[in-house]
């Protein structure tokens, strides 16, 4: 009978431990696709990639994640009603950053040279930094 040797990795501090924010893969807000720099995946910090993911994913579309996304997509017109719902659905899909981003602002504005469209600007603090990012909602129907 022999015995089995095991073999433990050492510990190491994870980088969430040590305060540092977790990489993600960048999406870019305009294309809402992960973007290649040198032949590699760009990668960021997470708040413009969690912001574009959760603003364009539907509300209950990822089955394992039924209260991850926004309703955005409900929205029929462009006009101030709209674009008060947008701010009110945005900041709903987006609560789940308020952990990590101090002072989470969403505001929504109406492009007057892009009809049918609602524009939202995330914007926050972390560690000191101000972060911002624009999302552009086309809106259908």
């Amino acid at each position: 009978m022999s015995e089995s040797a095991s073999y433990q990795l050492p510990a190491t501090p994870s980088l969430a431990r040590l305060g540092a924010p977790r990489l993600r893969r960048y999406i870019d807000p305009k294309t809402r696709d992960y973007v290649v720099e040198g032949g590699q995946l760009k990668q960021d910090d997470g708040f413009t990639s969690e912001a574009v993911l959760a603003l364009s994913t539907r509300l209950g579309s990822a089955l394992a994640f039924p209260t991850f996304g926004s309703r955005l997509h409900e929205i029929k017109r462009a006009d101030e009603q709209g674009r008060r719902l947008a701010e009110k659905h945005a900041i709903k899909a987006l609560a789940h950053l308020e952990r990590r981003v101090e002072g989470l602002r969403v505001e929504a504005a109406l492009p007057k040279n892009r009809p049918g469209a609602i524009v939202l600007t995330v914007s926050g603090r972390r560690g000191g930094d101000e972060l911002s990012v624009d999302y552009t909602a086309v809106l259908g129907g």
